[in-house]
């Protein structure tokens, strides 16, 4: 995740301070990623550094002094580059599952096959979360999020499908060997 470019997307949209970007975040954001206070001002510092943000400060009654930030024009075309290259680039996401699957050989057929079904009832979970999540978005919502949402989805739906196949596939071998590798 590329927070200062999150952080980028948010600010084209209009002025805010931090506390309001952290909110919009969580709130819009939220089922993509985790966000926390020290990671966003970091961007925030970061960004006004690499001249991508400006900020001024302001006071509204008696409320504490808070800094509003905004997009600079170098900031909007950083934005819109970063943003293209984005759709361009092909980069194979790393999943932590792979470097269980290269040693799978060290365990029981059994024991493989038992964990991959604990793995296939938590990704129907989350696919049903999924689903639920694109039917309570609000009419009016822009549509990003219902795009994100079926991404999600359908990697959830390849994935499960994947598990499947490795519970076929260990369900015979243990048929035919039960014995622990090594």
């Amino acid at each position: 995740m590329d927070l200062k470019l999150i952080v980028l997307g948010l600010l084209i949209q209009g002025p805010a301070h931090g506390y309001e970007l952290r909110q919009r975040l969580q709130r819009d954001l939220y089922p993509f990623l985790a966000a926390s206070a020290a990671p966003l001002y970091y961007a925030l510092r970061k960004l006004e550094e690499e001249g991508l943000v400006t900020h001024w400060s302001e006071t509204k009654g008696r409320r504490p002094q808070r800094y509003v930030y905004r997009i600079t024009e170098k900031g909007k075309r950083h934005l819109q580059q970063a943003l293209l290259k984005g759709l361009k680039r092909l980069q194979r996401p790393p999943f932590d599952l792979d470097v269980t699957l290269y040693f799978l050989d060290l365990l029981d057929r059994g024991e493989v096959v038992e964990a991959l079904k604990e793995r296939l009832k938590e990704l129907r979970k989350l696919r049903f979360l999924l689903k639920r999540q694109r039917e309570n978005l609000p009419e009016h919502h822009e549509g990003a999020e219902e795009i994100i949402l079926e991404h999600n989805r359908r990697m959830v739906e390849t994935e499960i499908q994947f598990v499947k196949d490795l519970i076929g596939t260990f369900s015979d071998d243990r048929r035919g060997s039960s014995h622990r590798a090594g």
